[in-house]
């Protein structure tokens, strides 16, 4: 699923961490037509982009030139994560793994429909996914994988702090009014909290991203047609406040 609110959310996040030192912006090309849809520095100069269509771009110099890799799997990748400049997990409607620096690529979990991966290390990852795929975990790297419980049809996004406390967000698609809201667990996802719920009609809102500094600071990104704003919250969730709204509805 392409989802409008993953640029808004690169962008937002990238100027959270950049805008206090960051005065210009230098458009660069990817000489591929795919979308570009999540992007993973492990330095300056070493990135890679997860892409759709079974495309993932490579750069050793910070940007300037991209390898196209195309991995021969037909994923639309959502999530990239660099652990080292060989190591590499990419994850769509499957999760793959490269060892040589994305040279060569093998499945290390099928049909994942991943929506978004919350990487703890090496090891530890939470993925969330739409039914009626099952939200998963792994504590050893995608060597073995279970489930973790949430309820909703659909969770564009996961973000965990530690091995028990993390947030989701999720939404039902039943009716013509349709709660987008946030919820919390505290014991490895076997229970949720709702922390936080916006109406939206015609099932067109959607809360693409979250992220914690700590165990009380947090940030997410709602979207919808009419409005976008980052939501934050200050106390782990327990309130949440519009935050930065001009400025996110400019992005």
């Amino acid at each position: 699923m392409k989802y409008p609110g993953i640029t808004f959310t690169f962008i937002f996040f990238t100027l959270i961490n950049c805008s206090l030192f960051s005065q210009s912006w230098i458009q660069q090309t990817t000489n591929t037509n795919e979308s570009v849809k999540y992007i993973d520095f492990i330095d300056v100069n070493t990135g890679f982009a997860g892409c759709s269509n079974g495309i993932i771009l490579k750069t050793t110099n910070s940007g300037t030139n991209w390898l196209i890799i195309n991995t021969g799997f037909n994923v639309n990748f959502i999530s990239i994560k660099i652990f080292s400049i060989n190591n590499i997990v990419a994850a769509g409607e499957k999760i793959i793994r490269s060892t040589n620096g994305g040279l060569n690529w093998t499945v290390i979990y099928d049909s994942s429909y991943a929506n978004d991966i919350s990487y703890l290390d090496l090891n530890r990852w939470f993925v969330s996914a739409n039914s009626p795929h099952s939200n998963i975990l792994t504590t050893n790297g995608g060597v073995t994988w279970s489930s973790f419980n949430y309820s909703d049809f659909t969770q564009p996004s996961v973000f965990f702090i530690n091995d028990n406390t993390g947030w989701i967000s999720g939404k039902f698609v039943t009716g013509s009014l349709i709660p987008s809201h946030i919820s919390k667990t505290t014991d490895k996802g076997l229970h949720w909290t709702t922390q936080y719920s916006q109406m939206s009609i015609n099932n067109n809102a959607w809360i693409y991203d979250i992220l914690f500094n700590d165990l009380t600071r947090g940030f997410a990104l709602y979207w919808d047609f009419f409005e976008t704003d980052i939501l934050s919250t200050t106390n782990g969730g327990l309130n949440w406040f519009n935050s930065l709204s001009n400025q996110a509805a400019d992005i």
